[in-house]
This record gives C-alpha cells, structure tokens and sequence, in this order.
C-alpha cells in the first residue's frame, strides 16, 4: 500500500496500472510528435534541373569567386538555411570564396528527428576532423589536412577536451577548436551550429590570425567556412562556402583557391564518413 498527496493509501496494484497508462500515453504522445514531422522534400526542389542532374550522378558543384563579385554566388540550394549561409557571407564582402554543393545519397530513411540529429551531431565531432586526407593535385598525392584538431577551452587555453555531446533536444552549440592544418599551420576556430527544421547549419570562424607559411593571410574572423546541411528525401545536400575577407597577394591567389578547394572536397569526405555510421546504427 501507498499513500497519496491527501494520505489515503493506494494499493500497489492500482499503482501499476497507473504507471502503465502513463508509459502508454506518453508513448502515444511521442508517436504523434514523430507523426506530425513532415517527411523531407526531394532534393530536386531545392536544385535546378541540370545542376541536379550533375548532383544525382555523384558530381560535385565548385565554384570560385574572386574580387568584386566574389559575394555573387551561384550554386545556392533553394532552402532557407541554404540562403542563410549565402546571404551572411555576402553581407562580408569576401574577396575571394569557394563555393561548393555535393550530394550524398542515403542508405535509408530515418525518422526526420532522427536524421537532423545525426546532422547535427557531425558538428560536434570536431576531434574526427584529425587525419582526414584530400589529393593534392600539385603534388600528385593524398595529404592530411588536419594533422590536429580538437575541441579546447578558448585562444588561451589549447588544452584538448573532449567533443561535446548533444544534451537531450537541445541542437544550437558554439565552441573552440584547435587545429593545425598542411597550408594554414596551428588556428584557434570558433565553431557554432544549430539544427532547425530539415536543416543544420554551421560556421568554422578564425580566432586566431592565419598565414600560409610565413605569410600573413587573415587577422581574427577573417576567414569563415559556413555549411548548410539539407535534408532530403533522396539524401542530404551539402553546401559548403569559404571565404576570405582579405584581398589575397597575387603570387599566392592560386595556392590559396587550391587549398581551399581541397578543404571543400575533404570536408564533404568526412562529413559521409560521419553519416554513414549514424545511418549504420540506425540513428
């Protein structure tokens, strides 16, 4: 026997039954949460025909844009976190961007929650960033981008953490990452993402100044590499855009395109990685 609020006992068994229709109902009531998520719209919706085609037979979109008209982008997907990620690299006035779409084609379908919470969790994950590869092309071999990277306390405390961890439903972070990459040397990065609907978004922003070799390339939030992760019914859209606030010295204009290309195409590298496994487990 138990006692309720008022002091009256209530038998055990009546207890049970209580809690049952409580785990019961509160089982209904997330079936219904999960039900009332429209599933994702095709990725098609968001492309034009014929960059979707490209998309659809495993083509990546990568643009370069320099000078003036390095803010007009062309390749933006037509979803709103998509245009976010355009839209604030434009208000910069960037002298030099690469732009950069690919598609990645899903195993399955997931519960729409399911699936954003994977995308979103990929942000956090910024100590799996160390070791991943990209081909450079000048030197006609796979090199590790990030030879470093880990999450720390701030620009004065490069102490490794761990990875945050998502807490409950909460999907909005920001942090501070050390990495030490083949062009850029060691950079303290403020990383902040946020889920939203069918779509995370996310931004890798420099605390610390960048050279190239010994070359001063950007002070403090010079260089900013934003993504859009899209759901879709076929797979996830993958919009990367990186870009530099300064005007970048001539001689070194084309290493710089070069490496941040290569950063677009190893990003996305890791990124399906990431997503195979989540889907693998069935997240």
């Amino acid at each position: 026997m138990n006692k309720q609020a008022s002091g009256a006992l209530v038998p055990a068994p009546r207890l049970r039954v209580l809690a049952l229709a409580g785990a019961v109902l509160a089982a209904l009531a997330a079936q219904t949460l999960a039900a009332e998520e429209p599933s994702p719209a095709s990725f098609a919706a968001y492309v034009p025909t014929a960059p979707a085609a490209e998309l659809a037979a495993g083509k990546p979109l990568i643009r370069v844009h320099r000078g003036a008209a390095a803010s007009i982008l062309d390749t933006t997907p037509g979803h709103e976190a998509a245009r976010r990620v355009a839209a604030e690299t434009a208000a910069e006035s960037p002298r030099l961007v690469v732009e950069a779409l690919f598609l990645w084609k899903k195993p399955r379908a997931l519960s729409p929650a399911a699936e954003r919470a994977a995308l979103f969790d990929t942000m956090l994950a910024v100590r799996s960033l160390e070791g991943i590869e990209y081909f450079s092309a000048s030197r006609g071999r796979r090199e590790v981008l990030f030879k470093e990277s880990f999450r720390v306390a701030g620009p004065g405390d490069l102490a490794p953490l761990p990875d945050l961890a998502r807490m409950g439903g909460v999907e909005r972070a920001a942090y501070y990452a050390w990495q030490k990459d083949a062009s850029f040397g060691g950079v303290v990065y403020k990383i902040a993402a946020e889920a939203a609907g069918d779509a995370v978004r996310a931004s890798f922003t420099n605390e610390t100044p960048i050279r190239y070799s010994i070359i001063p390339l950007a002070g403090p939030g010079g260089l900013v590499m934003r993504f859009a992760l899209v759901d879709t019914a076929e797979g996830v859209l993958f919009y990367l855009v990186l870009a530099a606030k300064a005007e970048i010295p001539g001689f070194l204009a084309k290493r710089v395109e070069d490496s941040f290309t290569n950063r677009s195409s190893a990003m996305f590298a890791w990124f399906v990685t990431r997503a195979e496994a989540a889907w693998a487990a069935g997240r």
